[in-house]
């Protein structure tokens, strides 16, 4: 009967897994639309230097600072879901713990903004520059509301704010650039910076507000879980395994966040601003897929595999030993079938990721040089001789990545959500090597000798270098993933092992 219970559980979070799946891809559909649909706007008004500046150094300021702050948090905060679901009908300890550790991007992400400082000579540099550090600050205070959303299970309601919150930014962002234009004024980046700080009120507005309509809990704000006025250690604020795992994701994020954004930190230092335009349009084209299809199978897999891997066994601590005798074989037989519906959902998603990707490398090259044309018009400025062969020649190379990207995103996703601490400082150490291997495949790449064999410009060298970073990465998580699902087996061989010898000796003693 239990074991009939255990399959039906699972049944239940596949179809939530499904349905969040979709909710995430439809957002993510509506997302990219609106910003090819402002990209398609601008084209006619913001020159390649804008665009460059504003998709490059804005943006790569704004995920850097976003990215430090939250990203450790949120992946260590998914794998306590059904500790946070828990907490609410036990004694709520664990639950305000919960609550305390997700306010902690907010101090960080201030202290990271202020690390950063950066000055230009174009037209309301410094202004939109601080528009964009207002509403970094502005987004990270939606943060707290954002996990605790994410570990009631809100997706829904979650992806219907971040929907409206991308079509706020993107009717800002125009009405400026136009109202600009009208008024014979170059208004390129404060439109970029005035729809940046509209998109973070609406996602601080929305979020909260839709946590305070779901929710009749008034215990959203960080505060000691102890009465005792003695309790003044960590603790009594923050769990230690909690604080110790964002930790350790929080230090992986750093090393990531270079491998992630390292393109165009590179492209931001070795190219012109001019062709830093034309290579953000690229990316902005090529990243459609990516972003509409990847990224939420890659969120999706993560709350599977955090909620489905990282529960805890149906023993107590406080079991007896007669009990956890009889048990072994029940609780060997629950996690079998988690583990086998983990292995068959990894195994498909990874399936499909190859299929796609594959149509991409197939179809995608000899097609970009038209499609190119068509989106963007034969007199475009994009167009003219050196824009016009960074956006190609970038977009060609780019559906070579696009496998990659598919298959790491999903893998991992799931080292992220199982890893122990130690795995984490493992892979944090390699990404290190990662590091210097992609700096050194941009050197080899963009070598003299080389890109004049080879005519490879600098922007294609990138996205050469990220493709070896990416097959890097994989590996990894290959490797990691068979012996996870190894050391599996071999525990459950163990523990039926072990009931076999108590069931033999009790029988002898009988």
């Amino acid at each position: 009967m239990s074991h009939e219970r255990e399959r039906e559980r699972i049944a239940k979070m596949s179809s939530e897994l499904i349905g969040t799946g979709v909710s995430l891809v439809g957002l993510q559909l509506v997302s990219r639309l609106l910003t090819f649909f402002l990209n398609q706007s601008l084209l006619r008004l913001a020159t390649p230097e804008t665009l460059g500046t504003a998709s490059i150094q804005f943006e790569l300021l704004v995920n850097t600072i976003l990215f430090f702050s939250r990203e450790g948090i949120r992946t260590g905060l998914s794998r306590t879901q059904h500790l946070f679901i828990q907490g609410k009908s036990g004694d709520g300890r664990r639950h305000q713990q919960i609550i305390n550790t997700s306010y902690i991007p907010i101090p960080i992400g201030i202290i990271t903004s202020l690390l950063t400082e950066q000055t230009r000579t174009q037209t309301n540099f410094t202004r939109s520059l601080l528009i964009y550090w207002v509403s970094v600050i502005i987004e990270l205070l939606s943060e707290p509301a954002y996990i605790n959303l994410t570990l009631r299970g809100e997706t829904g309601r979650r992806v219907r704010v971040e929907g409206v919150a991308v079509t706020v930014k993107t009717i800002g962002t125009i009405s400026v650039v136009y109202l600009g234009s009208y008024w014979g004024y170059d208004a390129g980046l404060l439109g970029f910076a005035i729809g940046q700080l509209t998109y973070s009120l609406s996602l601080c507005i929305g979020f909260w507000s839709t946590l305070f309509h779901c929710s009749s809990e008034r215990n959203l704000y960080p505060r000691q879980v102890d009465n005792s006025s003695l309790s003044i250690g960590l603790d009594s604020w923050i769990h230690a395994a909690d604080y110790s795992l964002c930790w350790a994701l929080t230090r992986q994020s750093i090393i990531k966040q270079f491998l992630t954004e390292g393109d165009k930190l590179i492209v931001s230092k070795i190219c012109p601003i001019a062709n830093q335009g034309a290579y953000a349009l690229a990316m902005n084209y090529g990243s459609l897929v990516a972003r509409i299809l990847f990224q939420p199978i890659e969120e999706t897999s993560r709350l599977y595999f955090s909620k489905n891997l990282s529960l805890p066994s149906s023993q107590s601590p406080t079991t007896t030993k007669e009990t956890r005798e009889s048990t072994v074989d029940h609780t060997s037989k629950e996690e079998s079938e988690r583990a086998k519906g983990a292995i068959d959902l990894l195994k498909n998603l990874l399936k499909a990721q190859i299929y796609l990707g594959l149509i991409f490398i197939t179809f995608g090259p000899p097609y970009v040089r038209i499609v190119t044309r068509l989106l963007l018009g034969r007199r475009s400025g994009y167009l003219k001789e050196g824009s016009s062969s960074t956006i190609v020649e970038v977009l060609s190379a780019y559906c070579h990545l696009i496998p990659l990207l598919g298959l790491n995103g999903i893998i991992e996703g799931f080292v992220q959500s199982t890893a122990l601490e130690s795995d984490l400082n493992k892979l944090s150490k390699l990404m290190g090597l990662w590091c210097l291997i992609f700096i050194g495949s941009v050197s080899l790449f963009n070598s003299p000798f080389i890109s004049t064999q080879f005519s490879i410009s600098a922007e294609v060298a990138i996205v050469m270098a990220t493709c070896i970073n990416m097959i890097c990465r994989i590996g990894y998580g290959s490797w990691y993933i068979i012996h996870y699902f190894r050391s599996k087996m071999i525990s459950e061989r163990s523990r039926i092992k072990e009931f076999l010898r108590r069931f033999k000796s009790r029988t002898k003693s009988d």
